[in-house]
């Protein structure tokens, strides 16, 4: 939806013309892998969420959906914990042990739980859906012992994520060269979007030779869009919502919003400050 005010043009995406030369020609961008289970909150306060619990299950495996080129990897992963004494999380890939992440014990009992971070560099020697074995160890029985994420850093080939129906990417290399892209497998129903600026996006033409050639230095990020995809979300319609002028509203100390289901929680509040703050409240 493009909107504009009166008789001023709307506001719709300018196309981007090829670079006229290139420094080097690449074929795959710097991907982003996550996983990352937002489950439980250990000391039900803050907003530091963690994934799977090795309290009873102390070995676990994690694999990644998406695949990886050869090459180099970086591994990040954060761990939290908590027991009498100090206690690990190792872990494996190719049935190697890449690296432990060493929590210290804590007896306090204002401590919900210990965190420790193991950044690695591995190598995938073949194309890969990364899998890793975590094992929890500890002397003794620990209250609390919990996976927050795994991060990777690796390359993809610049081509079009069929699940999601777009591909977004980058490469670091454009901070010093101007790159020419290459894409892989490019159709007619495909289209490339600058999206650097979010605010701001641009639609950039394609060579005969599927690729395209940034026209200056400087790192941009991009996005691959199939536009006949089938997995975008949809819009759904779930009511017209009546006009409210909230700007007319005089000596008003605190507004709530709220959904339906929630009114009568949300008026309950709103009583109670009245009645203790003496707080003039709308809902």
């Amino acid at each position: 939806y493009f909107l504009h005010e009166k008789e001023s043009p709307s506001l719709s995406m300018r196309r981007i013309e090829n670079g006229t030369s290139a420094d080097e020609e690449v074929e795959v961008f710097d991907a982003y892998l996550l996983h990352e289970e937002e489950l439980v909150n250990i000391g039900k306060t803050g907003r530091e969420l963690y994934g799977e619990s090795f309290s009873f299950s102390q070995s676990q495996s994690i694999t990644f959906k998406e695949k990886l080129l050869p090459g180099e990897v970086k591994f990040t992963a954060n761990f939290a914990a908590l027991s009498p004494t100090a206690s690990t999380f190792s872990v494996k890939y190719n049935n190697e042990i890449i690296g432990e992440a060493s929590i210290n014990g804590s007896s306090n009992d204002y401590v919900f739980a210990v965190e420790s971070t193991l950044n690695k560099d591995i190598i995938l020697d073949k194309e890969d859906a990364p899998s890793f074995k975590i094992n929890f160890n500890a002397k003794t029985s620990a209250k609390n012992a919990y996976l927050n994420y795994i991060r990777l850093v690796g390359q993809q080939e610049i081509a079009i994520n069929s699940d999601q129906g777009y591909t977004l990417f980058r490469n670091v290399k454009s901070l010093s060269s101007n790159l020419k892209y290459k894409i892989k497998e490019y159709s007619d129903s495909y289209a490339v979007w600058d999206i650097t600026d979010p605010l701001s996006i641009k639609i950039q033409d394609i060579a005969e030779d599927n690729s395209f050639v940034s026209p200056d230095k400087g790192l941009k990020e991009y996005a691959l869009v199939d536009l006949n995809g089938k997995n975008f979300p949809e819009v759904k319609i779930i009511g017209e919502i009546a006009n409210q002028n909230l700007h007319a509203i005089e000596d008003i100390d605190m507004v709530i919003v709220s959904p339906s289901g929630l009114k009568a929680s949300a008026q309950q509040l709103a009583d109670y400050r009245k009645s203790h703050d003496k707080m003039n409240v709308l809902v």
